[in-house]
Order: C-alpha cells, then structure tokens, then sequence
C-alpha cells in the first residue's frame, strides 16, 4: 500500500459516520417521527433498530479503515531524528537557538498550491505524514477559496483508532441500553454526528478547520447532553436542558480566548511572519497560510530570524490553551463536566473517554511546535493540570453518585495528561490518553450497566407494589370492588411517587427527601452476586484507573509522573507538582476502589431496605389520608435482600425482565447481568486494560526500538522534543519509581478496603466527622458552582437590576420628566387665553411694567 492509496481512502473515514448520521437523522423524520416505542407497528420498528445497525456498520467500517492507516504509517520507516538545539527559555522569551534550515525547524513540506495540485509531497525526513490538501472547496468565491484537506500522521492514526474504538463499543453498548427509550433512533443519529465530528477535528489539517469542528463537537454534546429534555427531576442532580446551556456557556468562555488565539494567529500570517515565508514559498492563497505546517514553518523562521516577540507568542499560546481549558475541562472551566452527567450514560463514556474532553489535549499536542517554545505557557499549563488533577481526586473521594465519582476522576485524569505537556512529556500525555480512553470507557459503560440493571430492579419492585396493593384492597374491602380498585391504585402510585421523589422536601435524611437515586452509591452492595461480568470488568478498569502494578494505568501514569520527576533537574517546581500528582494517585486509587467495594461487594444489598423506607412512609401517608385504620404496609411489600434469601437472580436475556412470577408481600429483590450487547463491551475493555499498557513500557527498561508507543509517535512531536528533548533516567531510579508508584496505589487500595469493605456501616461516617470542614468541602466540589453563582450569577442579576432601576428612574426620568414638565406648563399657560381683549391688554401692561422694571434692575433708568 502506498500513500495514494491512503490518501483516496481517508476521506472515508468522516464521510461515513457522517453519512450514517444523515441516513438516520432521515429515517426518524419521514417515518419515526416523535412517536413512542409501544405506539409503532412491526415495520417502523424494525426501521427503528435498523438505526442502530446502520450506525454501528458505519463505524465498524471507519474503524477498519483506521486500522489500515495505522498500519500503512506503522509500516513506513521513522523520520530521522533531529539534532537536540540547546535549551534556554527565559520569562517572557522564545527560545531562538533553532538554526535556521536545521532538520529541527522542518516541520513539514511548506504547502505551496495552485489551481491544479490538490496533494502536496510529504517531506522526504517524515514519511509517516500523509497530507490531502484539498478534499472540498468549503467556500469557493474568485481568489476566495477554503478547502477541507486532511493531515494523517502517528498523533491522528492513533486518536482515530481510539476515538471509532470506544464509539463502537458504546454503539453496541447503547442498543441494550436505549432499547426501550422512545428517542432511540433519535439516539443513533446523534451518535454517529459526534463520532463525525470528533474526526473531523482529528483529521484536519489547518487551524480554521480544526475551530469549525472543535465547535461541532461541542454542538453535538450539547445535543446529547440535553437528549432527555422532557426529564423533570433527577434527584438533585441539574436537568439535562439545563447541563447542556451550562456546558455550552461555560465552553463558550474556553473558546472566545481559542478564537482569539486563532484570529491572532492569522493576523500574524498575513503580517510580516507569514508574508516572508510566503514568498519564500510560493504561498498563493490567503487561508493556506493557516494550514499547520505553514503556521509552523513560519512561526519557526520568525524565531530563528529573532523577529518574533516571545511575549507574543506566549499570549498566543495562553489564548489556545483557554480552548483546551474549556473542553477538557480544566480549572476553572470544569465546571460543566460532572453536570455533563444528566445525558445517557453511554453518552458520558464517549465524552469522557474518547471525544470531546480529550479534544483540548489533542490541539496543544497537534500546536506542540508553537508551545513548546513558550516556557512561561508551558508553565502556566502545568500548574492548571497539577492543579485539576489534586481538584479531582479530592472531590472524587466523597461523591455518592456512582457517575459523579468517574465525571471528577475524568477532571483529574485530564490534568495528568495536561501537566505532563506543561513538563514537555509529550509522548507520556498521549499514552495515558490512550489507555485512559480504554479503562474510563468501561468504567462509565460499566455505571451504565449498573444503573440499568438498578432501575430494572426499581420497575420489578412496582411491578410488585402494584400488583400486591390490588391483592390487598381486594381483601380489606370485598364487598366493594370499585373502593378496592381506588385504594390498591392510591397506595401504589403514593409508594411509586415516594421511591421515585422522596416524600419531605424539608427532611434531614437525604432518603425521604430526594427520593431514591438509582446512581447512588449507598443503595447498592454485594452486586457481584448478581453483575459477575460486570463486577469483574469493573474491577479492572478501577485498578487501571488505581494505577495498580503491571495494568495500562499503571505504565502511562508512571510515565508521566517518571518524567515530571526527571524534569526537576531543569526546574524544581516540577518537584513539587511531582509530590501533589503522587498524592492524587494515593486518593485516585482511593476513591476507584471505594466504588468497587461499595458497589459490588459488602455484606447485603441495600436497595431492598432503601425501596421499603420509602414506599411504607408513603403509603402510610396515604392511607391515614384516605383514612384506612390499622395500616400496616408490610403486608402489602416486604423487600429482602434477594442474595440472602436463596434467590440468585437469572441472567437477562435479549429482551425484558420475566415478572411473571408470584407476587408474596416478602419479595426477594437482586440485580440480574445485563444482555451481552452490555457485557462483551465491558469484557473487551476489561482486556484493553491491562494490554494497552504494554505497548509502552519505560524505555529505560526494554530500550528506546521496544517502547513501541514512544518509537511511533515521536515523529509527531519532531520539533517540540528537538526544542527541549527529554532524557530519559536510569534503571535504578526507573524501577524506584516503578515501585513507589505501585506501592502508593496499593496504599490507596487498602485504605478503601478497610473503610468501604470491613467497616462501611461505621467508619466513613467517623471519617467524616473528624475531617469535618475538609469533608465538607470536598462533598461540595470547593463551592465552585457556588461561587459561580455568587460571582456571575447573583452579580450579574444584581448589576441588570441596578441597570434597569437606572434605566427607569434616570434616563427614562429624564425624558419623562421633561414631558410632564411641558404638559404641566402648557395646562396652566393655557388659561391666558381667554378670547377677552381687556384681559390680553392687561398682560401687555404688565409685561410693559416687568420690562421695564428688568431694564432697571439691571442698568437702571436716567431720566
């Protein structure tokens, strides 16, 4: 296979997703419409599944497709290694030590087109490059003209892979998981768009592109973060109509500052820096010169001519990384992320995973180039990803919602992968992107499963109520069936309501007034006896996520933390920000190992005591309102631990629960597994886990050839490493880091085992006390959302009012005023005319006499 090949293929691979999408978007307006699942006949269903068919076909196919780059760039030889230019940044400079025309300052082949060459050559010193220059002309108008090209190289084979990996896997997921959810097809049309999207700003090749798609992408979150739009009430948590104006909002903030930077950018294009390059290389149109390799090459030429003003550069960079703060979610625009929580759960998986979140840390890798010579931006971003990542881990530690633990974990993980570009660990960065990708994928499919097969148990336990309220009226009133029917339908509807929504808005006891949340970590336990696969799975990916010995969490995040370390030699802060990342791995592997004894095991199951709480308060309200005498509501329901009491549930199958069976007041109640469309994900991802790990092992210990990670994606970081390279430590110190690493996430472990396994009805709660105010920032994410509110929220309504009072009293005074002023001087000057001719002679006369009188007030009078 040659690079021809590759470049008549490439286009496939957004064409396809995006022709899905479309397909489907078409299928559910001209025949599924916005009519419920029970309402459709055999044919509409079946064009409803075909849907989800058509979706994960397509991203199958691109999925194939992507594989076959990565194996054609896999197959080229490495571009030669540069020369390392010595090394010297200084505050508010560029470092300019880069020799002009030395192999470091060649990014890549200047792209010089004309009206007929659509593909450049890739430069003879990076074969593992494939560039289409112009696929579609966008924008066609005379010399005006923006074309979509595309750029294939290591960093884009490898977010292909994983982006179309993960997106199948949720695809596959989600036919289980949306299978009765009326807005299915509705689903799969999204779904294939942001996969669309996410490529697209993968693929792109110049700077305007990558801002279109970057804003496609946060369109389509916005869709499907607000995809449950009728939803009125989610235990506290923000509706989805209201998550996803606040994840466009707060994004909108990250992206003004990437606009900018981008508008900046190609100011500087068309000014004296891009001008000269221009010329120098047949340059002809205007918006080439925001294609990357130009960008690049002359930004290079500029700092090795010393015409460039570091200053300048740096703000640059900043304005790009308030882009990636944004989408990636970095302090303090991370707010949105853990709301991002209210879409479908299969939805966060793609988000957190694979898509949009990891979007910011792809562009400062893709713009690599241009940081790497800003050591004050370099700076400032590691602090931000220091800083998030000890954010997150500390919040994560107190979450009860089992998403919000892995939203925060997410925040976190994002901030290693930051600090580690702020360090100039580019490679590092991506491999945990890579395995983060694999093992936070299945974590959040793996809380879909669990929630699915809770609210399934839910439905069970009304199934029950309903049915043994019906049973009991029938008893307690025989000889009148109308009463009976009434009661059985009051006191299960009251039960239902109060399960679903609490039954005191005003109590103490966070139970009876929010209801019972499905996502909560204080209702489950024990779910091993019933979820084996998806206990077992998860458990991997927490000891991924943990960071435990020989996983994929274990060799990228040591990686990362390795070369942090080795970079304190250049700039003790890195110390610094060595020790927190040490530390959030502790409460990492802490809070990952939290939810995994809470969730899967444990002495009992705590949904049936939680569902028994809420239904006997809320019947008993509503018998003692229908004024039913010697209530007892045991005798209706008494949920038990369906693990303790013999019985194991079955597994699912394809279709819906079985409730077939009898109904007695004591009811057995026990999550069942999922169909396999659920688990064969999760087993999958369980494996990518532990191997993904393994293509990156330090290079210390298998040699630089055998870090087969780091031997591919060098070439795309050719001239950042050649501006600062990173050197490698010995064995010894390599292995010492290994081990505390390891011995740091075990650490983690044991505390989690010994709280939320030995001693979960007693010592968390201790813990809680002792810890007290730290406690409580933590339960409340540091008051961020709060100080939101207080800051923008609460000001800016304060400032409008102050405005409008303003508005009303002042300038609208002003002009009111001087028309009720008019209108009263007119009302009473209108009564001098009264038609008399004696009374206007008498005003003459005393106008005469005031003249006059005037005229000697003020100069007097000689006679």
């Amino acid at each position: 296979m040659t690079a021809k090949d590759i470049e008549s293929i490439l286009w496939l691979v957004p064409a396809i997703p995006l022709a899905a999408a479309l397909i489907n978007g078409l299928l559910s307006i001209l025949f599924l419409k916005s009519k419920p699942k029970k309402e459709l006949s055999k044919g509409l269903l079946t064009i409803r599944y075909a849907t989800s068919f058509i979706g994960i076909v397509s991203i199958a196919s691109v999925l194939v497709i992507s594989l076959i780059c990565l194996s054609y760039l896999l197959g080229q030889p490495a571009p030669k290694q540069p020369e390392a230019a010595p090394h010297a940044v200084v505050s508010g400079q560029v470092t300019a030590q880069i020799a002009e025309g030395s192999s470091s300052a060649k990014l890549a082949a200047p792209v010089a087109r004309d009206s007929q060459a659509e593909v450049a050559p890739t430069e003879e010193a990076n074969p593992r490059r494939v560039e289409v220059q112009k696929v579609y002309t966008w924008i066609p108008s005379g010399d005006f003209q923006i074309n979509f090209g595309f750029l294939l190289d290591p960093l884009t084979a490898m977010m292909l892979v994983v982006v179309t990996t993960i997106s199948l896997l949720v695809h596959i997921f989600s036919t289980g998981y949306m299978r009765d959810d009326n807005g299915y097809h509705r689903f799969f049309t999204y779904l294939p768009f942001f996969t669309f999207s996410m490529i697209m700003l993968v693929l792109s090749n110049n700077f305007l592109l990558l801002y279109v798609f970057w804003e496609a992408v946060g369109l389509s979150s916005y869709l499907l973060i607000g995809f449950w739009f009728s939803k009125k009430y989610d235990w506290g948590r923000l509706l989805p109509t209201a998550a996803n104006v606040k994840a466009f909002v707060v994004n909108r903030v990250g992206d003004f500052g990437f606009s900018l930077g981008i508008m900046w950018i190609f100011v500087m294009m068309l000014g004296p820096v891009g001008e000269t390059y221009a010329q120098k290389h047949n340059i002809q149109g205007l918006w080439d010169r925001l294609n990357y390799a130009n960008v690049f090459g002359a930004f290079n030429d500029a700092i090795a001519a010393h015409t460039l003003d570091g200053l300048v550069l740096t703000l640059i960079c900043l304005l790009l990384f308030m882009g990636a703060m944004g989408k990636s979610a970095q302090i303090p625009l991370h707010v949105w992320l853990p709301d991002a929580m209210a879409g479908p759960t299969p939805v966060s998986a793609l988000i957190h995973a694979a898509t949009m979140v990891t979007a910011g840390v792809y562009m400062v890798g893709r713009v690599s180039p241009l940081f790497a010579h800003s050591g004050d931006a370099m700076l400032v971003i590691s602090i931000i990803g220091i800083a998030t990542a000890f954010f997150g881990s500390t919040v994560g530690c107190t979450q009860k919602d089992i998403k919000a633990v892995m939203a925060y974990s997410t925040v976190s993980q994002l901030g290693y992968m930051f600090f580690a570009l702020g360090v100039f660990g580019w490679v590092a960065a991506f491999f945990h992107l890579m395995t983060h990708a694999f093992f936070k994928g299945l974590l959040f499919l793996g809380c879909g499963s669990v929630i699915h097969a809770n609210e399934e148990t839910i439905h069970h336990g009304f199934h029950t109520i309903q049915h043994n309220a019906a049973d009991w009226a029938k008893k307690r009133f025989p000889n009148d069936p109308q009463r009976a029917e009434e009661v059985g339908n009051e006191l299960f509807e009251a039960a239902e309501h109060a399960i679903e929504y609490g039954v005191d808005k005003n109590s103490k006891d966070e139970l009876l007034r929010m209801g019972l949340d499905p996502q909560n970590m204080d209702y489950m336990g024990n779910l091993s006896r019933g979820m084996k696969l998806t206990a077992i799975s998860m458990t991997f990916g927490a000891a991924a996520l943990a960071g435990i010995p020989l996983t994929a969490g274990f060799w990228s995040k040591d990686e990362i933390l390795a070369v942090t370390f080795s970079r304190g030699a250049e700039n003790s802060i890195n110390y610094g920000i060595y020790a927190v990342g040490i530390f959030a791995a502790l409460l990492t592997a802490f809070y990952s190992f939290r939810m995994i004894f809470s969730v899967f095991f444990g002495k009992n199951f705590r949904l049936p005591a939680a569902m028994n709480t809420l239904a006997y308060e809320g019947m008993r309200r509503k018998a003692a309102e229908l004024e039913i005498a010697n209530f007892n509501p045991a005798e209706i329901v008494n949920f038990v631990d369906g693990y303790e009491h013999g019985a194991a549930p079955e597994t699912h199958g394809a279709t819906a629960p079985d409730h077939s069976h009898s109904h007695t007041p004591t009811t057995p109640l026990a999550v069942r597994e999922n169909p396999l469309n659920m688990t064969l994900p999760l087993v999958f991802l369980a494996f990518m886990s532990i191997a993904a790990g393994y293509v990156g092992l330090p290079t210390a210990l298998v040699g630089a050839s055998n870090n087969l990670f780091e031997h591919f994606l060098d070439g795309s970081f050719e001239t950042a490493l050649a501006v600062n390279p990173l050197h490698h430590e010995t064995v010894e110190t390599t292995l010492l880091l290994l081990v505390f690493s390891g011995v740091v996430a075990i650490t983690g472990v044991l505390i989690a085992y010994f709280m939320y396994h030995r001693n979960r009805d007693t010592l968390p709660q201790r813990v809680g006390k002792v810890t007290g105010p730290l406690y409580a920032i933590s339960r409340n994410k540091w008051y961020w959302d709060e100080i939101y509110n207080l800051i923008f929220v609460q000001a800016g309504l304060l400032t409008m009012r102050g405005l409008a009072l303003f508005d009303k009293y002042v300038i609208d005074g002003v002009v009111n005023g001087v028309a009720w002023l008019t209108k009263q001087s007119a009302r009473h000057l209108r009564k001098v005319q009264t038609g008399f001719v004696g009374n206007y002679a008498f005003y003459m006369a005393i106008g005469l006499v005031l003249i006059v009188a005037l005229f000697y007030v003020t100069n007097g009078i000689k006679f």
